[in-house]
């Protein structure tokens, strides 16, 4: 469980973050359509745990959960390590619905075999948007965070990857767009599986369980969670300072 209570960022400004209030649960599917992409860029920066809240928390009835946002896999990030490695293809085996498959098979579903050897910086084009969706398939549990691949040129083999992540994965997946830009996709991924819709202004207005523990020091987390395989770990900062 994830609970943003009255948070706000940037809430003197017009395009700022004001009073935002909602939970994910276990293996949730939200969209929040939001107005501009300064709200979704602060939005996911929160919860990707790059920005502070300015006021308000975020709460979580554990650890933080790991995070992955498409934004980021498909950015300008430097990782040095093999798409082999970073997928962790040793780990073969993966169960959807209760079927066992085998991640190689999803390489081949994608034609790019040949990805795996190459560092994850000098993946571009089509090889970045296969990376980036195996790169989320293949996340076990947790956040993940998408945007760019709602309006993203997806081929059909593509598109089934994003389907069944959408349909199947075990994570919590929170969706981001802006007015209409993405309606085709969300529509067609709604009727996959449906959708939660969020929106401005927030009416998921909800006081945190005590029992919840709120999110952890960067320091207390550099201690407890080892950074992914491949993964920088993201310091949680002012948005201010950037």
């Amino acid at each position: 469980m994830i609970k943003l209570v009255n948070v706000n960022l940037f809430e003197r400004e017009e395009f700022g973050l004001k009073d935002v209030n909602f939970s994910l649960g276990h293996k949730d599917r939200v969209h929040c359509n939001l107005e501009d992409k300064d709200q979704l860029n602060s939005l996911f920066g929160i919860l990707e745990g790059r920005y502070r809240p300015e006021s308000g928390r975020v709460f979580y009835d554990r650890l933080k959960p790991h995070t992955q946002s498409d934004r980021l896999l498909m950015g300008g990030k430097v990782y040095d390590v093999t798409a082999e490695k970073y997928w962790v293809l040793s780990q073969e085996v993966l169960f959807f619905g209760g079927e066992k498959r085998y991640k190689r098979s999803f390489l081949e579903q994608l034609k790019c075999r040949s990805l795996r050897h190459f560092p994850v910086y000098k993946l571009k084009g089509d090889d970045r948007l296969k990376f980036t969706l195996l790169a989320l398939l293949f996340q076990p549990k947790g956040l993940i965070l998408i945007s760019d691949l709602l309006t993203a040129k997806l081929d059909e083999d593509m598109l089934e990857i994003l389907r069944l992540l959408h349909c199947q994965s075990g994570c919590i997946i929170v969706y981001a767009s802006c007015g209409d830009e993405a309606k085709e996709r969300i529509d067609w991924l709604t009727g996959e599986r449906p959708l939660r819709q969020l929106a401005p202004p927030w009416d998921q207005r909800e006081e945190p369980n005590l029992n919840q523990r709120e999110e952890l020091s960067a320091d207390l987390r550099e201690e407890q969670n080892e950074p992914s395989i491949g993964q920088e770990e993201d310091k949680s900062v002012d948005p201010k300072d950037e």
